[in-house]
């Protein structure tokens, strides 16, 4: 007796029309989750030339910006089946996108004590945002099961890595070529340019996402399930996620 064919699962690799397939949804929403990072990191030097009386900075807004990611993760973790996935990607993508417009706007403009107190609090609540937005995406992959979660995990972590490498090329051809004024000038729009992706991912690519996870979950049930709703973090995420904060505090104080 011959056994019934396997459902299909092109749809991961071929789109239905007018839309992305879901590897490249994947690999967007991970270029969204790491840009920002980047785009703070890279900046705190140039923000501390604007206050050159707050010594160390950049270490203090690294840390402002991990800090808050554990505590938002147990949090998401115990009150995440209070709201979807989608809710949380794109309330995660629009504050990073205000955060990234208003930082270099009152880094600008404000004099010494009021600017270190405001990237102090831009950079937690981006850390905060970042957090959110992180266990939304990878829980929700887990949620797929089998091949499909390992495939939308990679196509995350791609993007990701795109990410860093686009922004350490651009920092290093800024420090390369650029007067000081043409700097700032560069460093500024990076950010608006790193808002406009956070607001397209919001508006874009979230609804096709939280379409690909609903398609994929009913191809591919995946095989465990918690208490905590779909798209809750698992406790090894937010361990993981304190390992990768304690890393980067580590290297960032090893270069101050």
């Amino acid at each position: 007796m011959l056994a019934a064919p396997a459902p299909p699962k092109a749809w991961w690799w071929r789109a239905p029309p007018a839309s992305p397939p879901a590897w490249l949804v994947c690999g967007f929403l991970g270029f969204g989750l790491l840009w920002p990072w980047q785009t703070v990191l890279n900046s705190l030097p140039a923000i501390q030339l604007l206050f050159p009386a707050s010594n160390g900075l950049p270490t203090y807004a690294a840390l402002a910006f991990n800090s808050p990611q554990l505590p938002t993760h147990l949090l998401v973790l115990a009150q995440g089946h209070r709201s979807s996935p989608a809710l949380r990607l794109r309330a995660g993508f629009l504050c990073l996108a205000a955060v990234l417009v208003a930082l270099p706007l009152g880094a600008r403009n404000l004099d010494q004590e009021a600017g270190d107190d405001f990237v102090f609090w831009c950079c937690a609540l981006a850390g905060t945002a970042t957090a959110v937005v992180e266990s939304a995406l990878f829980g929700s992959c887990a949620t797929l099961g089998g091949a499909l979660a390992a495939r939308a995990t990679q196509a995350v972590l791609a993007g990701e890595g795109v990410a860093a490498v686009l922004a350490n090329a651009a920092q290093l051809s800024l420090q390369a070529g650029a007067s000081r004024d043409v700097r700032g000038l560069l460093l500024e729009a990076s950010f608006f340019s790193a808002a406009a992706v956070m607001l397209l991912c919001a508006a874009l690519a979230v609804p096709r996402f939280a379409a690909i996870v609903e398609e994929g979950a009913a191809v591919e049930p995946a095989s465990t399930g918690g208490a905590g709703g779909a798209g809750a973090p698992s406790a090894a995420t937010a361990v993981a996620s304190l390992g990768e904060a304690a890393a980067l505090v580590r290297d960032l104080l090893r270069a101050s």
